[in-house]
């Protein structure tokens, strides 16, 4: 089980510190959701991804020395020259703290936000969740069968009829509880 300290921010800047601590070396996470509307005359439908939790962001507790002094850093950004752009571009963090708790800093464990994993699952947007085919690896990732590995053997709408090795039986569940077997083995 890991821990997660939570990092406070700017809820604009709650998607963009994850992204830019992930992007050096930290594990850092923030859930996404999609934010639907329909515009103009032609009620044309609008998604935007906003986040789930604005103004806070989750990092693995064991970069804890590190990310106090990130946080405390007079300066977190600086310009960097994007030869692509042909100019000065901004990098950095936005500005965040490490929330306080009573007995030091507040951190959740896994289970604690495995909640806030499974609504930005179910909340994932179409174009973004991609396909499970017939025949690929696949493991149950929430609910009854969690840890389970099984065989998709036909997928329709947003379910996916699994059979899992020595059972008799095949198990209709929704695509959200699944994971695709080869990201697990990159996340390992």
């Amino acid at each position: 089980m890991t821990d997660w300290v939570i990092l406070r921010c700017a809820g604009q800047s709650t998607l963009r510190l994850a992204e830019s601590l992930t992007e050096d070396g930290y594990e850092a996470w923030s859930p996404r959701v999609a934010r639907h509307w329909r515009e103009g005359e032609s009620r044309t439908r609008k998604t935007e991804i906003v986040p789930g939790t604005p103004c806070y962001v989750f990092a693995r507790s064991d970069r804890l020395v590190d990310l106090l002094a990130l946080a405390r850093s007079p300066s977190l950004g600086y310009m960097k020259w994007d030869p692509e752009r042909r100019r000065h571009v901004s990098r950095g963090h936005p500005r965040f703290s490490v929330m306080p708790d009573s007995d030091g800093y507040a951190s959740v464990t896994d289970r604690e936000l495995r909640y806030l994993k499974t609504a930005e699952r179910k909340d994932r947007p179409k174009e973004l969740v991609r396909p499970f085919l017939t025949g690929e690896e696949v493991k149950v990732i929430d609910g009854p069968y969690q840890g389970l590995s099984g065989t998709v053997i036909r997928a329709y709408g947003v379910h996916v009829q699994i059979e899992f090795p020595r059972s008799t039986l095949s198990h209709k569940l929704p695509m959200w509880m699944l994971q695709h077997a080869e990201e697990l083995e990159k996340a390992a």
